[in-house]
């Protein structure tokens, strides 16, 4: 017996047949009232006629340009995924609008881009999948969809950057469960709080608890915040007299600052240099305690004294008076950056990390 595959019609006619008020009124026709295919107040409108290929163990709700997808593991086409590959318990849900949507399949000549208000960078306009398209997963160009998995390879399905202490690293032998979630834009909004919270449960009786393989989950896994998906090093100079090297390859991804923590390495030092201030704020005392005797000596050279008298003066505006601004200004320092309710206060009041 053969491979069973199904197509269904995404949409079916007259849809895409459907003249819009706006090109009934650009023809110079009436309109007294919102037909019922305009589109207008969610009434149906003009659609392409796009099929969705099925595999054979997929049960699909489908309404419009919006699926609902249970099957196994299928990132792709039917050749991929876990499901492809005849992996057990790698059960999926797909729930995904906008097939293709950002797909690029229309030539257009740049000159007839000036009606849609920005220069073409190519000759092709992104108006998703042309008419009639047979259409299954594309997650780099669906228009949103999360996507649930028992058993995936979450981030090679969506492409995502590695990072340190990543599960299995370029492995496709143990994939485990996994959430995609892709769009536009992504809002997570919690009128309380949100916690994002990677490791084992706590509080439970029954041991440790483990991941959908049955394996030993990390203490605490790492939580990675990605800008431009990527996470190699850079090369930066670093200027001379460097011990790694006047060249250095930089991680472009780098942990966390702790705020405590960097309070108190930041007070620590704000001290170390007060101690040092301190020093030398006594030093400069010394030798103006010292020059006084020198210019009071009766056997000195009035040469000499002049020259110490001239020193002496230089102390009092560049020596005594700038390190009592710079303490001042270190004093007025420490209230702004590390105390709470400082103007720039270093310290987060929202958001906490481990």
């Amino acid at each position: 017996m053969g491979l069973k595959v199904h197509e269904i019609r995404a949409f079916s006619p007259p849809d895409s047949t459907i003249t819009t008020v706006e090109d009934r009124l650009a023809d110079g026709l009436n309109v007294n009232s919102i037909p019922s295919n305009s589109g207008l107040l969610h009434s149906g409108g003009p659609r392409k006629h796009l099929t969705f290929r099925e595999a054979e163990n997929n049960s699909v709700i489908q309404h419009m340009g919006s699926y609902i997808v249970m099957g196994t593991d299928r990132p792709g086409h039917l050749g991929t995924g876990g499901g492809a590959s005849g992996f057990s318990n790698c059960d999926a849900i797909d729930i995904v609008v906008g097939r293709g949507q950002n797909l690029k399949s229309t030539k257009v000549p740049k000159t007839d881009f000036g009606d849609k208000g920005a220069e073409p960078t190519e000759d092709f306009y992104g108006d998703g999948p042309p008419e009639g398209y047979i259409v299954g997963p594309l997650l780099t160009a669906d228009a949103a969809r999360i996507y649930v998995s028992s058993r995936t390879n979450i981030d090679q399905n969506f492409g995502l950057a590695s990072t340190p202490r990543d599960a299995h690293v370029g492995s496709n032998a143990h994939p485990l469960s996994g959430i995609g979630i892709k769009a536009d834009n992504v809002r997570l909004i919690g009128r309380n709080n949100i916690k994002i919270v990677t490791g084992r449960n706590q509080g439970f009786t029954g041991g440790k608890e483990l991941n959908s393989l049955g394996g030993v989950s990390p203490q605490a896994g790492t939580i990675s915040l990605i800008g431009g998906n990527f996470t190699g090093n850079d090369i930066k100079l670093a200027g001379l007299f460097q011990p790694d090297g006047v060249i250095q390859s930089i991680p472009y991804l780098q942990p966390a600052i702790k705020g405590d923590n960097l309070t108190q390495c930041l007070e620590a030092l704000f001290t170390y240099i007060d101690k040092i201030e301190g020093a030398v704020f006594n030093m400069a005392l010394s030798d103006m305690g010292i020059r006084q005797s020198f210019i009071s000596d009766p056997l000195m050279s009035p040469i000499s004294k002049v020259e110490t008298l001239r020193g002496l003066g230089m102390n009092i505006p560049y020596g005594l008076s700038n390190l009592y601004e710079t303490r001042a200004w270190a004093l007025g320092c420490r209230q702004k950056y590390l105390e709470y309710g400082g103007t720039f206060h270093i310290r987060s009041q929202n958001v906490y990390l481990t």
